[in-house]
């Protein structure tokens, strides 16, 4: 994909005539992995170590961050965190154990979402 804003400026004799400004979708964050730690830093119910690679669009005009999202046992997905605007991991300290959790991340841009990324499950 484009850069989050595509410019586009039409220039009649060193003056500019017209500039459009056009919001492109972002890319997703990609290559999403999932690690279930045992215990973790949160007891025995355990955490999800969540690790991805950034859009390429971040940093970008009107940049936001990236989303978790987190469904269980094929439920709906519902945002597990607020914009995350550099990271490229999150920690899940939320679980239950002995559930299945599946996991994916969305770029944000401009009010707008990119696709997601791949879905990951753990149990």
């Amino acid at each position: 994909m484009l850069a989050c804003l595509l410019w586009l400026m039409l220039v009649s004799q060193q003056r500019v005539v017209m500039r459009i400004e056009v919001t492109v979708p972002v890319d997703p964050p990609e290559a999403l992995t999932a690690f279930l730690v045992q215990g973790g830093s949160s007891g025995a119910r355990g955490e999800v170590r969540l690790r991805w690679k950034a859009s390429p669009d971040s940093g970008c005009k009107g940049w936001t961050g990236t989303i978790v999202y987190r469904a269980q046992s094929g439920g709906v997905f519902k945002a597990l965190s607020a914009a995350l605007p550099a990271q490229t991991s999150y920690v899940d300290n939320s679980i239950a154990s002995g559930r299945e959790y599946q996991y994916e991340v969305l770029a944000w841009a401009n009010g707008t979402a990119s696709k997601p990324s791949n879905v990951v499950t753990v149990k």
